[in-house]
Protein backbone atom coordinates (compact mmCIF):
# COMPACT_ATOMS: atom_id res chain seq x y z
CA UNK A 1 0.00 0.00 0.00
CA UNK A 2 1.44 3.38 -1.22
CA UNK A 3 1.05 7.09 0.81
CA UNK A 4 -1.52 8.57 -0.78
CA UNK A 5 -0.29 8.50 -4.49
CA UNK A 6 3.45 9.60 -3.25
CA UNK A 7 4.84 6.14 -4.23
CA UNK A 8 6.42 5.67 -0.58
CA UNK A 9 5.47 2.90 1.64
CA UNK A 10 3.71 3.48 4.32
CA UNK A 11 5.99 4.10 7.68
CA UNK A 12 5.05 4.35 11.56
CA UNK A 13 4.41 7.54 12.86
CA UNK A 14 3.87 8.03 16.43
CA UNK A 15 2.44 11.79 18.11
CA UNK A 16 2.88 12.46 21.61
CA UNK A 17 -0.07 14.16 23.26
CA UNK A 18 0.26 16.22 26.11
CA UNK A 19 -3.32 17.06 28.27
CA UNK A 20 -3.44 20.24 29.54
CA UNK A 21 -6.30 19.31 31.86
CA UNK A 22 -4.90 16.76 33.49
CA UNK A 23 -1.10 17.17 32.83
CA UNK A 24 -0.22 13.52 33.65
CA UNK A 25 1.82 11.51 31.38
CA UNK A 26 1.67 12.43 27.81
CA UNK A 27 -0.62 10.27 25.62
CA UNK A 28 1.14 8.35 22.60
CA UNK A 29 -0.56 7.52 19.51
CA UNK A 30 0.58 5.21 17.23
CA UNK A 31 -0.47 5.08 13.26
CA UNK A 32 1.17 5.05 9.75
CA UNK A 33 1.74 7.38 7.22
CA UNK A 34 -1.00 6.31 5.49
CA UNK A 35 -3.45 6.94 7.99
CA UNK A 36 -5.55 10.30 8.25
CA UNK A 37 -5.15 13.13 10.78
CA UNK A 38 -9.18 11.79 12.02
CA UNK A 39 -7.19 8.49 12.77
CA UNK A 40 -4.96 10.05 15.36
CA UNK A 41 -8.00 11.96 16.36
CA UNK A 42 -10.25 8.80 16.93
CA UNK A 43 -7.38 7.05 18.80
CA UNK A 44 -6.61 10.12 21.18
CA UNK A 45 -10.58 10.10 21.85
CA UNK A 46 -10.63 6.50 22.85
CA UNK A 47 -7.25 7.10 25.20
CA UNK A 48 -9.42 9.67 26.75
CA UNK A 49 -12.16 7.78 27.30
CA UNK A 50 -14.28 10.68 25.73
CA UNK A 51 -16.07 11.32 22.50
CA UNK A 52 -14.55 15.08 20.70
CA UNK A 53 -16.56 17.76 21.97
CA UNK A 54 -17.14 21.29 19.59
CA UNK A 55 -15.61 23.19 22.51
CA UNK A 56 -12.77 20.97 22.64
CA UNK A 57 -8.89 22.14 21.30
CA UNK A 58 -5.88 20.42 19.93
CA UNK A 59 -3.24 22.18 18.79
CA UNK A 60 0.11 20.81 16.88
CA UNK A 61 3.45 22.12 19.13
CA UNK A 62 3.44 25.21 20.08
CA UNK A 63 1.44 26.71 17.11
CA UNK A 64 -2.34 27.95 17.28
CA UNK A 65 -2.44 25.30 14.50
CA UNK A 66 -5.64 23.86 14.99
CA UNK A 67 -5.62 19.87 14.27
CA UNK A 68 -9.34 19.03 14.28
CA UNK A 69 -9.54 21.58 11.18
CA UNK A 70 -7.15 18.97 9.03
CA UNK A 71 -9.27 16.19 9.95
CA UNK A 72 -9.44 14.74 6.58
CA UNK A 73 -6.21 15.35 5.36
CA UNK A 74 -3.22 12.45 5.55
CA UNK A 75 -0.93 13.17 8.64
CA UNK A 76 1.99 13.26 5.97
CA UNK A 77 0.62 15.84 4.46
CA UNK A 78 -0.37 17.77 7.69
CA UNK A 79 2.76 17.33 8.71
CA UNK A 80 5.03 18.99 5.43
CA UNK A 81 1.81 21.51 4.81
CA UNK A 82 0.68 22.81 8.35
CA UNK A 83 2.51 21.36 11.21
CA UNK A 84 5.81 18.84 11.23
CA UNK A 85 5.51 18.73 15.32
CA UNK A 86 5.06 15.37 16.32
CA UNK A 87 3.71 16.67 19.89
CA UNK A 88 -0.06 17.77 20.15
CA UNK A 89 -1.69 19.72 22.75
CA UNK A 90 -4.85 18.89 23.62
CA UNK A 91 -7.40 20.69 25.80
CA UNK A 92 -10.83 19.66 26.85
CA UNK A 93 -13.70 22.40 26.31
CA UNK A 94 -13.62 23.11 30.02
CA UNK A 95 -10.06 22.81 30.75
CA UNK A 96 -6.64 24.34 29.91
CA UNK A 97 -3.83 24.30 32.65
CA UNK A 98 -0.70 24.62 30.43
CA UNK A 99 1.98 21.05 30.95
CA UNK A 100 3.51 21.61 27.79
CA UNK A 101 6.89 21.39 28.37
CA UNK A 102 8.68 25.21 27.70
CA UNK A 103 12.23 25.50 25.62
Amino acid sequence: MDDKGNGQKPHNVTIVVHNEDTGKKPIELKGTSADAVQAFIDKLCEALRTTQKPDDRLRCGKSEINVFSYATLNIVDFQREHCAAQEWVFAGATGGASCFPRQ
